[in-house]
C-alpha cells in the first residue's frame, strides 16, 4: 500500500460527523442484512478507476443507487451525450434485462453496505452521486466529500420531509444532516416546496432542478379510440404487495379503489407492474392478480425495463395518475409536490395522462399543457364520461408537440452545474 494514500476506511468509524442517536441506526443498518430478493449478483467486476478523476481523457463520474433507477439511467444518457464523461454505476441489486452496459462504462453490485461503504467511501473521481434514500446512500457518498474532497451530488427521489408528518423526526434529521454535508443536491420538486423544506431545515447547500424528461429514441404512439369501445387506461409503477401495504403504513398503494370504479364501469384497466429485485415474490400480489378473474378487462402483469415501457404501455389509450391519499399515512404535501418518474414514460408512450386535482405539479406537465384530463380525487366515478367525451386526437397531438420541445437532453447542463457547485 502507498503509505502516502490515506488508509481505506473502516465501518466502525463510519459517520462519524453524525450525532450519536442519528449515527447508530446507520451503523445498525450497515451491519445488518440487505433486503430480500436480490439473488445471486451478476456484475461483480470490480470497477477499476475509483481513485480517478478523468478516465481516457473523460470526466469520471461515479453514480449511486441501491436499485438500477430509470431517473439514474436517464441522468447517465443526458451525461453520455455530452461525450465528456466516463461513468461508473454501483448498485445493490441491477437485474441483468436492465442492460447497464447501455448507460455505464462500468457496473457494479456490492455484496453488502459494508462493501457499499468502503467503496464509496474512498471514492475520488471528479463527481459522486447518489439518491438519498435509502440513507445509507446518502451517507456514504458524505463520507467520500469529507475524506478526500469528492464533489458529491444528492439526487432526491421523494424527500422524507414530504413524506413523515413530523419532519424533525429522527429520520428526517438524518436526512437533513446528511444533505447539508454534500456539494449539492439535484431535486425534481417546485420551487416553493424546496424554498419551504430549505427554511424550515435550514438548508444552505445549492439546489438543482433535474427532471427525467422523454427519451427521443424511446417515442411511440398510443392506441386509437375506436368507436363503441370503451377506453382502455394503464398504471405503471410500483405497487407495494396488498399485505405489506396494510401492515407497514403504506396505504398509498392500495389499489382497490381505482379498480373496482374504473373496472366496474367497463374501462380496460393495465396494470404494468415496477420489477426491481431480481426475485420479486409475484405471489405477494395475489390479492391483484385475482382482480383479473372479478374484470375482463383488467390485467396485472410484470414490468419492463423502462426503455421497453413505451412499448408495452402504448396498446392503451390513456395513463392514469391515482395514489390512495385518502388512506394515505404520509404527509398530504407529498403528493401536491410529486413527480413522478413515470409520468414521462407515459409521455414517451404518447399516451394522455389522467391525473386528479390535487397532484397540481404533475397536472403542470400534463392536463394544463393540453395533453391530459383533470379529475377530482373523491370523483373517480366521474373518468368513463370524461374519457368518452374527451377528443383524444387533440390530446395526442398537443403531446407530441410538448415532447418535440422537452427532452432528456436537457438535463445535461443542471447535472454539470451541480457538481461543479
Amino acid at each position: 500500500m502507498d503509505p502516502a494514500q490515506p488508509t481505506p476506511p473502516d465501518p466502525k468509524d463510519a459517520f462519524a460527523w453524525l450525532p450519536p442517536d442519528l449515527r447508530q441506526p446507520l451503523l445498525d443498518q450497515m451491519l445488518g442484512p440487505m433486503p430480500r430478493g436480490r439473488e445471486t449478483l451478476a456484475y461483480r467486476t470490480p470497477p477499476r478507476h475509483l481513485h480517478a478523476r478523468k478516465v481516457d481523457g473523460k470526466r469520471h463520474v461515479v453514480m449511486n443507487s441501491y436499485y438500477l433507477q430509470p431517473a439514474v439511467c436517464k441522468k447517465a444518457l443526458a451525461l453520455r451525450q455530452t461525450g465528456r464523461y466516463h461513468l461508473t454505476f454501483i448498485g445493490c441489486c441491477i437485474r441483468e434485462e436492465q442492460r447497464p452496459e447501455l448507460f455505464f462504462d462500468e457496473y457494479y453490485e456490492v455484496e453488502d453496505y459494508k462493501e457499499m461503504y468502503a467503496l464509496m467511501a474512498d471514492t475520488r473521481v471528479y463527481a459522486l452521486t447518489t439518491v438519498i434514500q435509502p440513507l445509507m446512500n446518502g451517507a456514504c457518498a458524505v463520507e467520500a466529500k469529507l475524506r478526500h474532497g469528492t464533489p458529491v451530488v444528492l439526487d432526491i427521489n421523494d424527500s422524507l420531509y414530504y413524506m413523515r408528518t413530523d419532519p424533525f423526526a429522527p429520520d428526517c434529521r438524518a436526512e437533513r444532516e446528511i444533505l447539508e454535508r454534500a456539494t449539492s443536491f439535484a431535486h425534481k420538486m417546485p420551487a416553493w416546496a424546496v424554498d419551504e423544506m430549505r427554511g424550515a431545515w435550514s438548508l444552505t447547500r445549492p439546489d438543482f432542478l433535474v427532471h427525467s424528461l422523454p427519451v427521443r429514441e424511446y417515442f411511440t404512439e398510443c392506441a386509437d379510440m375506436l368507436p363503441g369501445v370503451p377506453a382502455s387506461l394503464v398504471f405503471a409503477g410500483g405497487i407495494v404487495p396488498y399485505r405489506i401495504a396494510v401492515t407497514q403504513g403504506h396505504q398509498n398503494h392500495i389499489m382497490d379503489p381505482l379498480i373496482d370504479t374504473l373496472c366496474g364501469a367497463g374501462l380496460g384497466l393495465g396494470f404494468v407492474v415496477n420489477q426491481n429485485a431480481r426475485n420479486m415474490f409475484w405471489e405477494e400480489h395475489a390479492h391483484y392478480i385475482d382482480f383479473q378473474h372479478k374484470y375482463q378487462r383488467f390485467s396485472f402483469e410484470p414490468g419492463v425495463p423502462f426503455f421497453e415501457l413505451p412499448g408495452k404501455i402504448s396498446r392503451h389509450n390513456f395513463a392514469v395518475y391515482w395514489e390512495n391519499v385518502r388512506a394515505s399515512t404520509y404527509n398530504d404535501k407529498h403528493f401536491a409536490i410529486n413527480m413522478a418518474t413515470k409520468v414521462f414514460s407515459y409521455i414517451e408512450a404518447g399516451l394522455p395522462v389522467i391525473v386528479h386535482t390535487e397532484a397540481p405539479y404533475i397536472r403542470e406537465f400534463t392536463a394544463d399543457n393540453g395533453q391530459g384530463l383533470v379529475y377530482e380525487l373523491d370523483r373517480m366515478d366521474l373518468i368513463p364520461d370524461l374519457v368518452a367525451s374527451c377528443d383524444h386526437e387533440a390530446l395526442r397531438a398537443a403531446l407530441r408537440t410538448w415532447r418535440s420541445k422537452n427532452d432528456n437532453s436537457g438535463a445535461g447542463a443542471p447535472l454539470e452545474a451541480a457538481f461543479a457547485a
